[in-house]
């Protein structure tokens, strides 16, 4: 009877040899016949496509708030006081300064 091999740490069962993937193929491509070109979607016009940037400034510390504000700051890229970032201007943009517009300051003046 032969014997299954199994990891040292766990002692589960350790993976066949030459992984799961299929041969010939690396990650992410997709199985679209040889000579088949994909079109990418055509979509709404971006805001940033204008140029448009909008400078922003954390005032107050994000200590003793939300954890959802603190997380939409480090997705604002800031992370210290005082700190600026100019970043393009969209709708999602504005809808995160509108959630800590209290902490911030866009363009020198409160974000309300």
């Amino acid at each position: 009877m032969a014997e299954k091999k199994t990891t040292e740490k766990t002692g589960r069962a350790a993976p066949a040899a030459g992984g799961t993937r299929q041969a010939g193929r690396s990650k992410g491509q997709g199985a679209q016949p040889a000579g088949v070109t994909t079109v990418p979607k055509a979509g709404k016009p971006k805001a940033a496509a204008s140029g448009k940037t909008v400078k922003v400034r954390l005032v107050r510390s994000g200590i003793g708030t939300p954890q959802d504000q603190r997380a939409t700051l480090r997705g604002l890229g800031l992370t210290r006081l005082r700190q600026e970032r100019e970043l393009k201007d969209s709708p999602a943009l504005r809808g995160m300064l509108v959630k800590v517009r209290h902490l911030v300051s866009v363009d020198g003046q409160p974000a309300a």
